[in-house]
């Protein structure tokens, strides 16, 4: 259903990005090549981030972080790879024409869901954002990730600029309206419930 709604790119707009991104090939190198491949690896899935949420989940001083960043990876897994991706059915550029690579040359597998948005950045900045509106002592080498992240995509040639840009929009978005809906609703939810279950008779925040 959600195909019958696809967005085309402007024209212009394709060659712009897939312009930069034949210009950031210009720049490999084997240790570039390796670096950039274990980056964008650790992106794979969000595994990273949710083992750093899981991590944060496992200690009191920083349990809502990990559950603000566990909320903030749901909405953007679903505003991104399950609804805007499916809408917008962006070829990547590997399979655009004037492309200087294709599918069996990249550095990476060959991913197999449509280009707009990335859905590593989104999860990486969604993670990262999160992380930061709590604590920037954390949150600053998690943005520094997030970036890496984000860029390797381009380095691997399997996203457009664009779709990094709107990965990362998408991604703060995500973990702003998670912080909201943590602090607004679901801490006091969860802390009655907490309360109720081990039958405290004063309600601590989280």
């Amino acid at each position: 259903m959600l195909n019958l709604l696809a967005i085309p790119f402007p024209q212009w707009l394709t060659d712009w990005d897939l312009g930069v991104d034949n210009w950031i090939q210009s720049w490999r190198t084997p240790f570039l090549d390796s670096f950039f491949t274990v980056v964008t690896r650790l992106g794979d899935e969000g595994l990273i981030w949710i083992a750093i949420a899981i991590l944060f989940l496992c200690f009191k001083k920083t349990r809502k972080i990990g559950i603000t960043m566990g909320l903030g990876l749901i909405i953007t897994t679903i505003l991104g790879n399950e609804i805007l991706k499916k809408i917008v059915e962006r070829p990547r550029p590997f399979d655009t024409p004037g492309a200087l690579l294709d599918g069996d040359s990249l550095l990476v597998p060959r991913p197999g869901q449509f280009s707009f948005p990335s859905g590593h950045t989104g999860s990486s900045f969604a993670s990262a954002v999160s992380i930061a509106l709590y604590d920037r002592k954390f949150g600053i080498p998690a943005l520094i990730l997030a970036v890496l992240i984000a860029f390797s995509r381009l380095y691997v040639y399997v996203h457009f600029p664009t779709d990094i840009m709107a990965g990362t929009v998408l991604g703060t978005v995500s973990a702003l309206i998670a912080f909201f809906v943590w602090r607004k609703w679901l801490e006091k939810l969860v802390v009655k419930a907490w309360n109720k279950i081990f039958k405290k008779h004063t309600i601590e925040r989280i």
